[in-house]
């Protein structure tokens, strides 16, 4: 039974302690949230340099795969005509 002193109903305390609890589960999940995304984008970042520099030494080799598909089907869109 609560102190009569305090002058709080249990229902007010069980929101307020809900509410400080739930206050302080955000900032961990906000912060965990962050260095996910910045994560994220550092290895989006690290994987285009990555790309980049296959592809100005020649050495993409799916982007050339790709280009000959491409040829071949231009080649047989002309053959058709």
């Amino acid at each position: 039974m609560p102190m009569l002193a305090w002058q709080t109903s249990p229902l007010k305390d069980q929101v307020t302690g809900g509410g400080i609890a739930w206050a302080f589960m955000e900032l961990p999940t906000l912060l965990v949230l962050m260095v996910l995304v910045k994560r994220w984008l550092n290895s989006d970042e690290r994987r285009t340099r990555a790309a980049e520099g296959r592809q100005v030494s020649g050495g993409d080799t799916e982007l050339v795969a790709y280009n000959a598909y491409l040829q071949n089907l231009n080649r047989a869109d002309r053959a058709q005509r």
